[in-house]
């Protein structure tokens, strides 16, 4: 009687500890998702931040190209025609660079607004996760 006592209680404390070790494999688990989303949105938040200086260096160059070629297109004269073709190849080309640099402020305003998307995803994401993992400083 005591044996079977004994090997009861026995069973009974391996059930419960490999219960315990199960609930916290799940915990663990869901601490790595936590932390990896994480990991994702402060990559995201760098991203966005280094896009943001881009497209402000981007914004400086654009103005002062569009102001030069506003001053360009409007200087012809029609007295020597030879100046005047020299002046609109030259106007063509600040055009060129200018259409150049709008087209790419463009494409770095949508990537700005696509980063911003991906960081409030990511963060909504990260808000519905149950455990948020501390990361101390060291």
């Amino acid at each position: 009687m005591k044996k079977l006592l004994i090997a009861g209680i026995l069973l009974l404390g391996t059930a419960a500890t490999s219960g315990l070790k199960a609930q916290s494999i799940d915990e663990m688990k869901k601490q790595v998702e936590t932390l990896k989303i994480q990991t994702d949105l402060i990559n995201k938040k760098i991203d966005l931040e280094t896009e943001k200086q881009k497209n402000d260096k981007l914004k400086s160059e654009v103005e002062s190209l569009n102001n030069k070629a506003d001053r360009k297109t409007s200087n012809y004269s029609s007295s020597d025609p030879s100046s005047t073709a020299k002046e609109a190849k030259e106007t063509a080309k600040v055009l060129k660079k200018t259409e150049s640099a709008n087209k790419d402020l463009e494409r770095s305003n949508n990537k700005v607004i696509d980063l911003n998307t991906d960081v409030q995803k990511l963060q909504s994401k990260l808000d519905r996760q149950k455990y948020i993992i501390e990361i101390k400083e060291k």
